[in-house]
């Protein structure tokens, strides 16, 4: 009987008894290994950055948001400061000439709420005149300078002002007299558009009427050689049954 093969350390952990294969299989194994390694890198080096961009995108929304309710913040106090401007009592902070000459230093108050009152809570308890330093030389200028354009002056405004006070100013009349008369032109105006639109929509409706007579032609001439190729494909199947026929 011939001795069992001897099994060696190389065969039990490699399965080659050749050293060549064993070197070629570790440079596999060495060469996968490696590679495993590169794409577990790679893999790492991608979740990383996909982490930087959740992190990155997280913080600019984040920032974003701050950024947005700062600014409803500032919207929101600049509409209540408007809305505070606007009540009542809170339109002035200064103080007119008759306030001015008392001992307290308190401002204007205005407690009215309608636009037409300019006077001041004191003046117009007391009844005096209620004028701010600045309003008055305002509204003396624009008084002046309703004075300067009524007034006749040198030149052509000489001119302008005694044509105007030559022709007379239009009577209530005649000025109801050429609306009466433009009322006419309105109308024949209206009624001019809607001829226009009665007529665009007969046209409307004519196109849509031949349109739909075109359409109804095109079926019929359409069912028309539906039914002709029917026949002739009738004609040809009795045509070859016949030759069948003769052919037995």
């Amino acid at each position: 009987m011939s001795a069992p093969p001897t099994i060696t350390k190389q065969t039990v952990l490699t399965g080659f008894t050749s050293p060549t294969d064993t070197t070629n299989v570790l440079k596999q194994l060495r060469a996968a290994a490696a590679l495993a390694a590169k794409k577990q890198q790679e893999a790492e080096e991608a979740s990383r950055r996909a982490a930087e961009d959740l992190q990155r995108g997280e913080e600019e929304a984040k920032a974003k948001a701050e950024e947005e309710e700062k600014s409803r913040k500032r919207a929101v106090e600049k509409k209540l400061a408007e809305m505070d401007k606007k009540k009542p009592g809170t339109e002035r902070a200064r103080r007119c000439t008759g306030c001015t000459k008392t001992k307290f230093d308190t401002p204007c108050t205005f407690s009215a709420t309608s636009s037409s009152i300019t006077s001041c809570d004191r003046c117009r308890r007391l009844k005096m005149a209620c004028s701010f330093v600045g309003e008055s030389e305002k509204s003396r200028r624009k008084k002046r300078k309703i004075d300067e354009v009524g007034s006749p002056r040198r030149g052509k405004n000489k001119k302008k002002s005694r044509h105007q006070s030559l022709s007379p100013s239009p009577n209530p009349i005649e000025i109801e007299e050429e609306a009466d008369e433009m009322t006419p032109a309105v109308a024949a105006m209206q009624m001019m558009m809607t001829d226009k639109i009665g007529e665009l929509t007969e046209l409307v409706c004519q196109v849509n009427n031949v349109m739909t007579e075109g359409f109804a032609a095109h079926q019929k001439e359409l069912h028309r050689m539906i039914t002709a190729l029917d026949h002739l494909l009738e004609y040809r199947d009795e045509l070859a049954t016949n030759e069948s026929i003769k052919q037995e």
